[in-house]
């Protein structure tokens, strides 16, 4: 179901003045940060995804979106509201995919401790290469019975586990309540990323949680993928702290691949730009090196998923304040001007968040508001939501729905 607040998209698709109808809270706040519509440039490439979302608005099947991105979605700001609103629109097909380690606080599913567990994370130093599939972390029991726990809403209908395979690897046994619903083998010759579907009763105690356990041998595990078994879309959502594209470039190629296979996502949306941004100003790299790495990674993406449409966001604002003001960081505009260069000669479409926001400078209006954290970079809840209307609005009418 839609939020409060997403009633409001109704609204926004109707109205010819948008915002300014969309009720009182958030149209005003729009109002006085400038926000704007950013339609989706080259919104034609998108046109295999709106087919497919026009036969499940009419309640048939499911379309899936990987939202790729980095902190800003790390805790499922920005998109909860996004897949809120767009479940509301076409149906609710579950919650999508959490990170192994993504806590219930954190925008994730996860309850409790992870002692027992060691974590890794693709962003940490020196761990380019490892295997990590598309999520960028792991959670590795180091413990007999270690276990897992997560709360599966009443829709939900499945949950698919998304692990390694490999050498020396143990089993896995997940239970739903008191009942063990499920047991599988990591073990493996090589070492290889692998998905496993599991069924949940319907018939349940609304107390009742899922539990992954390691009994024995130690297993690694990546994430958890939440269906509800209905038409409609489900949204995904991967967000690395601190990820640029080159992040998503040095995972271990063929789980990164073999992983992306196995989601089979209708629309991956490539949302980084902002840290690469941050390491061009510390001459961590140059500007053609951030264009060689999107190049690369959109490339990557189309060969990899060919059935696939690609819609790439540009940075957001950021700032910085100096002698008293706030300004925009330095490269964030460049950066988003090349987004939009790579786009066009990768053929995939743009939604311009720099623009949507107000352009260059517009941070100051939403420092202003309050609506930003203290580092002038990442929004708090009312930013993250009203940033998550704008791309609704302009994605809605993209997809003409």
């Amino acid at each position: 179901m839609a939020r409060s607040l997403g009633s409001c998209l109704v609204i926004l698709l109707l109205s010819e003045a948008g915002l300014a109808q969309a009720g009182p809270a958030l149209p005003s706040l729009a109002a006085k940060v400038g926000a704007q519509d950013a339609p989706i440039v080259e919104a034609s490439r998108l046109a295999r995804f709106s087919s497919k979302v026009q036969r499940t608005k009419g309640g048939a099947g499911v379309v899936k979106v990987l939202h790729l991105g980095d902190s800003h979605v790390a805790a499922d700001l920005i998109t909860k509201t996004i897949r809120a609103e767009l479940q509301g629109l076409l149906g609710d097909a579950g919650r999508g995919f959490t990170a192994i380690d993504q806590s219930e606080k954190g925008g994730g599913r996860g309850l409790g401790s992870t002692a027992g567990w060691k974590r890794d994370r693709i962003v940490d130093k020196g761990r380019e290469g490892i295997a990590f599939g598309f999520g960028g972390s792991s959670l590795e029991s180091v413990k007999k019975g270690a276990k897992l726990e997560y709360r599966a809403s009443p829709e939900d209908r499945s949950v698919e586990l998304y692990f390694e395979a490999g050498p020396g690897r143990g089993r896995v046994e997940i239970y739903f309540g008191k009942a063990r619903i499920a047991e599988l083998d990591t073990a493996n010759d090589t070492a290889v990323s692998r998905t496993h579907k599991v069924s949940l009763p319907e018939a349940r105690a609304s107390k009742d949680t899922l539990r992954i356990v390691a009994p024995s041998a130690p297993v690694r595990l990546f994430g958890l993928t939440f269906e509800t078994g209905k038409a409609g879309i489900l949204y995904s959502v991967i967000g690395p702290v601190g990820a640029d594209a080159k992040v998503y470039l040095d995972l271990e190629r063929k789980s990164f691949t073999d992983q992306l296979q196995a989601a089979s996502p209708d629309l991956v949306v490539l949302m980084v730009g902002g840290n690469d941004a941050l390491k061009v100003r510390k001459k961590w790299r140059t500007i053609e090196e951030v264009r060689r790495h999107h190049e690369e990674l959109l490339s990557l993406l189309s060969s990899t998923l060919p059935n696939a449409d690609i819609l790439l966001w540009t940075p957001m604002d950021a700032g910085e304040k100096k002698k008293g003001a706030v300004a925009t960081l330095p490269f964030i505009a460049e950066v988003a001007a090349l987004q939009r260069e790579v786009a066009k000669s990768q053929k995939v479409a743009v939604y311009d968040a720099l623009g949507s926001m107000g352009g260059v400078g517009s941070i100051a209006k939403w420092a202003k508001e309050g609506i930003m954290n203290a580092d002038l970079v990442h929004p708090k809840s009312k930013a993250a939501e009203l940033l998550g209307l704008l791309f609704v609005r302009s994605f809605v009418a993209a997809l003409q729905i």
